[in-house]
């Protein structure tokens, strides 16, 4: 019987690095792998030697998105737009939007400072842009934009996503002051002007509102 091969942590297969054994598919062996893009993937070990699996499949869309771009048309798609400003924002002072963005420390992550790469992630995770009421969104506000990061907002998501949006616990359950007046029908203004004066947090967001005499 041949020696079992053994596969240090560290190597790579293209992209892929190698993190550890995963659980075998029948004899077939498979390696926990992280891709140089950021994704984790598990990949049948006679595929990464022999050069069939080098990737999470980050190469494959990043081809189809370079063919997009050699013919001009991601120049024309509401994408391109969307990327170009979030480089804007980050990376040129004279941008009005600078200091809400590159002036506190948020940066577009290396890999996607080319539009080819951008794409190709996006349409791999989130998709194209659902609707004209969508833009690009950061899960985390003091975040970058970086895979993993974005989402597609409406405005409204995005208002409760700001540094600002206050949290307010009632009941050991945690939202924003705007997901609390949403559900409650109580005006956002309201509430934020009872905690102001000194309510309770509960009193302020579920206390009916008086009836006009």
């Amino acid at each position: 019987m041949s020696a079992r091969l053994v596969i240090a942590r560290g190597t790579r297969f293209g992209r892929l690095t190698v993190r550890g054994e995963a659980a075998p598919v029948g004899w077939a062996r498979r390696l926990r792998c992280v891709c140089s893009c950021g994704n984790a993937v598990t990949a049948h070990l006679r595929n990464l030697r022999a050069g069939a699996t080098t990737s999470c499949g980050c190469v494959a869309a990043e081809k189809a998105a370079a063919r997009l771009f050699k013919h001009g048309e991601s120049h024309r798609t509401v994408e391109y737009r969307i990327w170009s400003g979030a480089i804007r924002r980050c990376t040129s002072k004279i941008d009005k939007l600078y200091p809400y963005y590159g002036g506190r420390g948020i940066r577009v992550c290396r890999r996607w400072m080319k539009f080819v790469a951008f794409i190709a992630d996006i349409e791999r995770t989130i998709g194209r842009r659902p609707s004209p009421q969508h833009s690009l969104d950061r899960k985390n506000n003091n975040g970058n934009y970086a895979p993993g990061n974005v989402r597609w907002a409406t405005r409204t998501q995005q208002a409760r996503n700001t540094r600002s949006n206050r949290r307010i616990a009632v009941d050991g359950v945690t939202r924003t002051l705007a997901e609390w007046a949403e559900r409650s029908g109580i005006p956002y203004k309201t509430v934020h002007a009872r905690l102001k004066a000194g309510a309770l947090p509960r009193d302020a967001i579920f206390q009916p509102l008086r009836s006009a005499a």
